[in-house]
């Protein structure tokens, strides 16, 4: 963390706004670098706050991140949010987003598109009757992301040293989408194993 902070000033950059469950880090940091919720926190004491990151749920207590979404109305700009309102760089969740992803197509098609009465739907125009219950089904599956919690650290708490590493990788690709699945398969000296998605 200090050689990143340290890097990123010579750039004219302020790393800062710091959160961790790690007591390390967090004395390793200033207060000033801190989030504002983690000032006054003795992470010895204190029950860890919940945080949220570039739209994503982290529980520091637990070491999980959870998928959360805002209410939007039932237009293609709704739909544009709330698609885009899960932010997911790993990918654990693109199977569920597929389909949100496809229903905004569609529906950016029906906006360069003209209809019965001329005119192409509109970013604020209610969806279609023939997408509206789709988009529902779909919208309210995604609540089913609010049980998904993820772990961060590859391995069991208590799994002691790695002694042996693997990757294991699976692609696959069809019509609608390109996929690929990425494993962390480790050993530990008693050649206990613990296999996680990465």
């Amino acid at each position: 963390m200090k050689n990143v902070q340290a890097l990123s000033a010579t750039a004219n950059l302020r790393l800062h706004k710091v959160v961790s469950n790690s007591v390390e880090v967090r004395e390793a940091s200033s207060t000033e670098d801190q989030a504002k919720d983690m000032h006054d926190l003795d992470l010895c004491h204190n029950d860890l706050p919940a945080h949220r990151s570039l739209g994503v749920f982290w529980n520091l207590e637990m070491d999980t991140f959870k998928v959360t979404l805002p209410e939007k109305p039932f237009t293609r700009g709704g739909v544009l949010s709330i698609v885009n309102s899960v932010y997911d760089p790993l990918g654990f969740t693109v199977l569920v987003m597929l389909d949100g992803r496809e229903i905004l197509q569609r529906l950016v098609a029906m906006g360069h598109q003209t209809s019965r009465n001329n005119t192409p739907l509109g970013w604020d125009d209610p969806l279609p009757a023939a997408m509206m219950n789709r988009w529902m089904h779909w919208r309210d599956s995604l609540m089913e992301l609010q049980h998904l919690f993820i772990l961060c650290c590859y391995h069991p708490k208590d799994f002691g040293t790695v002694a042996k590493a693997e990757l294991h990788i699976f692609s696959d690709a069809s019509q609608d989408a390109i996929g690929a699945a990425v494993y962390l398969r480790q050993f530990n000296k008693a050649n206990e194993e613990s296999t996680s998605l990465v």
